[in-house]
């Protein structure tokens, strides 16, 4: 799998964790510090994040770096 896939598929656990706990990219960007249009823009496949966004929106979802990395689907 190459780098831009990896990063694409740990964006989209992020997103189904957010979407499944029912919190919204407002509400994640004011828990997180991060900005709404960054975590819009991350979402959409616009902007490749850093790894520092993504292990911040992950530790307030409470999904570990490694359940990120799994390649079976789940978070």
């Amino acid at each position: 799998m190459e780098e831009t896939e990896i990063v694409r598929d740990i964006v989209e656990k992020l997103r189904s964790e957010r979407l499944g706990q029912g919190i919204s990219q407002a509400e994640l960007s004011r828990r997180t510090g991060l900005s709404r249009s960054g975590i819009r823009h991350m979402e959409n496949g616009d902007v490749t994040p850093t790894l520092l966004f993504l292990l911040r929106i992950a530790r307030d979802l409470g999904v570990s770096l490694a359940d990120l990395l799994r390649e079976d689907g789940k978070a």
